[in-house]
């Protein structure tokens, strides 16, 4: 996740330069607050190629804002190259489109802007005193608009994220599946495989056997050599054969630890896989177990570490969604729980310091 807030664009025709002015000046409390950054073509360096950086900061854009007027739709610039590429961006979901009608003007007659949500309110322009008490009173309607925008874009960017994360999760699940598969397939041919070795011993031996006995049969000390020597053999081999995954017994105890590792498995979750290490630490599976517990605790860190940004920034809604993550990791977690609680009730600072005294996973011992 970027630790950029969100881009505002501005596109504007010269007649309009007042009114970008204006908005830039409207708009640096929620810049100051590191909620938005906002780009206009006022950003460019002296010698500056100035088409390629506009269009740079167009395709990054999260807000595009129209300033609305007779001379925007007099512009050939805005119509042909950035207009062009900001509904491109609008209709794929990368970025939102907002036009504000700045001055009077047949707008709802224009495809692109009658097709969107305009600002400010019912489309009433920024310059008209017969609409707004203040011209500044229109700015802020303006501004609120912007503002629930952006926090409507980034809560369906935290849905998607979610989403993402959790077809990622499914898509390691059946990776793991299928490693597993893969590693009970090789052990199958490999005892096969000795199987094999070993009734081509047993064949070659008798047959070694019935060769001796043919040729020397008054040595019967000879012949209880070679039955002592496949004895051994065959001991042997039996000690070097691999062993399945669990022995056939009915102990209590292999009942005991199949049923804790079927368990650990359909929890899928840090105090689990750990409850289980702690009751078998040298059994079966115990490999599996850690590989399991530590792909869990790196994910753990990850979610800890985007929720606590997000909740310094004030960004609650998305926060919730990685606390939700973590607490799907780590059911129950006392300090997450207290971090929703706080959330909910409008405290996101305290919240923040809630999910920092979450603790690091991997540095937890097992009880």
């Amino acid at each position: 996740m970027s630790s950029q807030p969100p881009l505002a664009f501005i596109i504007y025709a010269r007649e309009d330069e007042p009114f970008r002015a204006e908005l830039k000046a409207q708009l640096l409390p929620m810049e100051r607050a590191g909620q938005l950054r906002v780009w206009t073509d006022r950003e460019l360096i002296a010698g500056e190629h100035w088409e390629p950086a506009i269009k740079e900061k167009l395709k990054s854009a999260d807000i595009i804002l129209l300033l609305v007027s007779t001379d925007y739709f007099s512009s050939d610039y805005i119509h042909e190259v950035e207009l062009k590429e900001a509904i491109e961006r609008h209709n794929r979901g990368e970025a939102r489109v907002l036009p504000v009608i700045v001055r009077p003007c047949d707008w709802e007659i224009d495809p692109v802007v009658s097709s969107l949500q305009v600002l400010p309110t019912d489309g009433n322009p920024v310059n008209d005193p017969s609409k707004w008490h203040t011209r500044e009173t229109a700015w802020v309607d303006v501004v609120r608009g912007v503002r629930r925008t952006l926090q409507q874009l980034q809560a369906e960017r935290a849905q998607a994220e979610a989403a993402a994360e959790k077809k990622r999760n499914a898509a390691e699940q059946q990776a793991q599946t299928e490693a597993e598969r893969s590693r009970r397939a090789e052990q199958a041919r490999a005892q096969a495989e000795t199987r094999a070795q070993a009734e081509a011993e047993k064949r070659r031996q008798k047959a070694l056997k019935k060769a001796e006995a043919e040729e020397q049969p008054f040595f019967p000390r000879r012949r209880a050599l070679y039955a002592l020597g496949t004895a051994l053999l065959a001991a042997l081999l039996y000690w070097a054969w691999p062993k399945p995954e669990y022995a056939a017994t009915s102990s209590p105890q292999h009942e005991a630890l199949r049923a804790d590792w079927a368990a650990a498995k359909q929890a899928n979750t840090i105090p689990a896989y750990r409850q289980f290490l702690s009751a078998h630490a040298e059994g079966l599976e115990r490999d599996t177990a850690q590989q399991q517990l530590a792909a869990l605790e790196q994910k753990f860190l990850a979610h800890r570490t985007d929720a606590f940004n997000l909740l310094n920034d004030g960004l609650a809604s998305p926060a919730l969604a990685h606390l939700d993550s973590m607490l799907r990791i780590w059911p129950g977690h006392s300090a997450l729980l207290d971090a929703r609680t706080l959330i909910q009730d409008g405290m996101p600072q305290e919240a923040a310091g809630m999910v920092k005294k979450a603790g690091i996973a991997h540095t937890i011992p097992i009880n």
